[in-house]
């Protein structure tokens, strides 16, 4: 293990279709934004998954704040929060706003009043004011994924993330979305996201090129 708060070390992943993602090493820093950006088919969703601690049959090492991810997956759970991973955790466009928030509070025993301060401090945060009375279908894309990310820090974690941070946004948007998640990380969150194109990543971003394996 390194001393990075995320590092990983010859990291594999194996399944019926094919390796994922295979040989990864990386280090991520505390409190850093850190992006992985790859077309698809390079397992960006995959390794984010892997991150949360929510990937079994991995090869190599990859240790999150402190925990073997491999083999402490259940600990790493519980400080790793999951805004997104496309196709698996999303937010339900026939909810609105203020369901979507009772749903997540309640998934992630957060007590309602807590919950609700956490809420407005992510607005502020993320420069946003959501219509609680608004279905999440309704929501421009930019603000769906601002919802997303506001969701996932109801409960402590260290780590956030957010698969397909540049789905369905014009570049403008995407900066937008850069600049809000850089705003998280001066918190103290770790935040892990992942792209297809990279031109709205600051320079100040850890950035990780993937490709699909061979």
């Amino acid at each position: 293990m390194s001393d990075a708060f995320i590092s990983a070390s010859g990291l594999g992943l194996a399944t019926r279709q094919g390796p994922a993602f295979s040989n990864l090493s990386f280090d991520i820093a505390k409190g850093a934004l850190a992006v992985f950006s790859g077309p698809a088919g390079s397992g960006r969703s995959a390794l984010l998954l892997a991150i949360a601690g929510r990937m079994r049959k991995l090869t190599g090492s990859l240790w999150v704040a402190g925990l073997d991810a491999i083999g402490q997956s259940k600990e790493v759970r519980r400080t790793v929060s999951l805004a997104r991973i496309s196709g698996l955790v999303d937010l339900e466009g026939q909810l609105t706003v203020t369901d979507s928030f009772t749903e997540r509070a309640l998934m992630d025993a957060v007590p309602e009043t807590r919950a609700a301060a956490v809420f407005g401090h992510a607005e502020t945060i993320l420069d946003v004011t959501f219509d609680r009375r608004r279905l999440v279908d309704d929501l421009p894309a930019l603000d769906r994924t601002l919802l997303a990310v506001a969701l996932a820090t109801l409960r402590p974690a260290h780590v956030l993330v957010l698969d397909d941070a540049d789905l369905g946004l014009a570049l403008a948007d995407q900066h937008r979305l850069m600049a809000a998640l850089q705003r998280v990380t001066d918190t103290g969150i770790t935040v892990v996201a992942s792209t297809i194109v990279t031109e709205a990543v600051p320079a100040t971003a850890q950035t990780f090129p993937l490709t699909p394996p061979a």
